[in-house]
């Protein structure tokens, strides 16, 4: 597999190595699902597409997607392979459209969907796990801590619908912030706490490149 990560290095020379890790391992989930797909990763990928294809059909189309894509990375662009994913990925990629311009909804995406009510009598539920903590509390326990947390992200997310900036965040209070704001790792994300107010600090986010840092109120 040293190999197909090389490849996309090399043809992708911005890429984080977090997303070039991603895309090594839905590659290699997929070539485990043909019988001796790992033995030779880049002869399999280029010469038996319509297997590869086939066996990840009864996944849902969006890991199809994701796994197709994957293989795009590291297939020979000008073989009838890359023909056979791209239009495989371009035909499901035209059905989400197209689900997306009705409003439709997939069986499993109506099946994980809540009511705004739903959502709002669990950030209660959370809210009164939590109610009264102050700092002679502190260090909090396990579970105080998990519904601390709970209640945060989903008061985050209800206000401000984000991706999954919020993975991996740290937070810091807002003396921290306003003394060390030009040295903190460019890298990460950030939660700044302080008295009154709460911001969100974007350095890793999907349009990043464009935008730049982001800092939300």
């Amino acid at each position: 597999m040293d190999d197909l990560k090389q490849t996309i290095q090399d043809n992708n020379p911005n890429l984080k190595q977090s997303s070039i890790n991603q895309y090594i391992c839905n590659v290699k989930k997929t070539l485990q699902l043909l019988e001796g797909g790992l033995d030779d990763p880049s002869n399999t990928i280029n010469n038996r597409s319509e297997e590869i294809i086939e066996a990840i059909e009864t996944m849902n189309e969006n890991t199809q997607k994701n796994k197709l894509n994957a293989i795009l990375k590291v297939v020979n662009v000008d073989s009838i392979a890359s023909k056979n994913y791209k239009d495989r990925r371009d035909l499901l990629q035209s059905r989400y459209n197209d689900r997306v311009s009705t409003g439709e909804k997939t069986e499993k995406e109506e099946a994980r969907m809540i009511t705004r009510e739903q959502y709002d009598f669990v950030l209660n539920t959370l809210y009164e796990k939590i109610d009264g903590l102050d700092k002679s509390d502190l260090p909090l326990k396990k579970n105080q801590w998990k519904y601390w947390l709970g209640f945060m992200l989903l008061s985050l997310y209800k206000e401000i619908p984000l991706r999954n900036d919020l993975a991996g965040m740290e937070v810091i209070d807002n003396k921290t912030w306003r003394e060390h704001r030009y040295k903190l790792d460019n890298d990460k994300n950030y939660l700044v706490v302080g008295a009154r107010v709460v911001q969100i600090i974007l350095n890793q986010y999907k349009t990043k490149n464009p935008y730049g840092r982001k800092i939300i109120k």
